[in-house]
């Protein structure tokens, strides 16, 4: 089958303007979005469907590929159906919202695999535990599953409610996470349908499907996500100083981290100079300390990108 991954990008948020070229961990945010849904092995393209030039210039010059689309759609959906027009072979169309920098790839494959296993599924979705601090939080999105793990009903309110303990009731109660793959003849019904009444209420667009009389497939997964809607989100989950991590939490990430020595030796040493120094190691002290190592003409450069690796997986294991 044919799997295209649409990433809708838009520039002009509301409570992030300029959203897509945002700072996360020296790349901007749409770059870190691009490359993690490159990772997923059963996508056949992966393409960012912009509505500004300075997006659209930046994907490219990072390597990406990227479709310019109409600033005035009124949601995501009709953003990804315009650029599905330039994916007629295209199967399955994942879509990856612009604002998850640490998506998983394999939660995309999952997706894909469930198209490939039932030839009669139209829509799918996936979803996380949800924390008890996420109760009573209205942008986490509560799902409700039945049996064959179909969305009953999403909702910005806790269900079910928990009348008795979610423990006693024996029930997970589940946060929807906002990436869907869809067929692509379902994806062009499903963005010309009118708006219904309940998405008009909780401002949830995949309640349309459901209120249409339409199955959405769930996919669990124990992934925690990080969305960047505000510029606090960027502070909370990427604002600790690079080098600031500590040494201690070194050993154990570098294990499960395929970085090349050099990135290894680098990183252990940023951390151990910010604990000594409180400040950041110049590019020289990098260099002298890599030399007495025996590491000899190491392209700064490639330790830098491997230091971004290693940050964003930090970020994403202690979520």
């Amino acid at each position: 089958m044919n799997f295209v991954c649409i990433i809708p990008s838009r520039y002009a948020s509301t409570r992030l303007p300029g959203k897509p070229l945002c700072d996360i961990a020296g790349k901007p945010m749409v770059q870190r979005v691009y490359e993690q849904a490159a990772k997923a092995s059963k996508l056949t393209a992966v393409v960012v469907a912009v509505d500004n030039p300075k997006v659209y210039d930046t994907v490219v010059t990072f390597g990406g590929h990227a479709v310019m689309t109409r600033e005035d759609h009124a949601n995501g959906t009709d953003r990804l159906a315009e650029a599905v027009g330039h994916f007629p072979d295209a199967d399955v169309i994942v879509n990856v919202q612009g604002d998850e920098p640490l998506i998983a790839p394999d939660v995309i494959d999952d997706l894909c695999r469930a198209f490939e296993a039932e030839p009669d599924l139209t829509m799918a979705t996936v979803a996380a535990p949800l924390q008890e601090d996420e109760y009573d939080d209205p942008s986490a999105v509560k799902v409700v599953l039945n049996q064959k793990d179909e969305a009953m009903y999403f909702s910005r309110s806790l269900i079910p409610y928990p009348r008795h303990s979610f423990e006693e009731g024996g029930i997970q109660p589940y946060k929807h996470i906002g990436i869907y793959a869809y067929r692509r003849d379902f994806l062009l019904q499903y963005a010309a349908m009118e708006q219904t009444p309940a998405e008009k209420v909780e401002s949830l667009e995949q309640l349309r499907v459901l209120e249409n009389g339409y199955k959405i497939k769930v996919i669990k997964t124990h992934h925690q996500f990080i969305g960047i809607d505000t510029p606090q989100h960027i502070a909370d989950n990427f604002g600790e100083p690079l080098w600031a991590v500590g040494s201690d939490n070194m050993s154990k990430l570098l294990r499960d981290l395929r970085a090349n020595p050099h990135v290894t030796s680098a990183f252990t040493f940023g951390a151990r100079h910010h604990v000594t120094t409180d400040g950041k190691p110049t590019e020289q002290e990098l260099r002298d300390y890599l030399s007495g190592l025996g590491h000899h003409d190491v392209e700064i450069e490639t330790i830098r990108a491997g230091i971004e690796d290693c940050y964003m997986k930090l970020a994403r294991e202690h979520r």
